[in-house]
């Protein structure tokens, strides 16, 4: 979804990101959401001023692996 007034707006977004391992043979994945603020330039163009993004599961515990096993 995108918002925005005059030259500031803000988009709002999932993402599904899956990775392997240097080494490994499992693939691990993540889902999250973002914010990106985008501001308009002199020309027009839209540019990312501001973003964040989260992981939708909490950090590993300690002695837990990324994938939680």
């Amino acid at each position: 979804m995108v918002f925005g007034v005059d030259g500031l707006a803000y988009l709002l977004g999932t993402f599904t990101l899956a990775q392997m391992a240097s080494g490994n043979t499992q693939l691990t994945s993540f889902k999250g959401k973002n914010v990106w603020i985008l501001k308009r330039q002199a020309d027009g163009a839209w540019k990312i001023a501001a973003d964040i993004w989260n992981d939708n599961e909490p950090p590993p515990q300690q002695g837990e692996s990324a994938s939680g096993n």
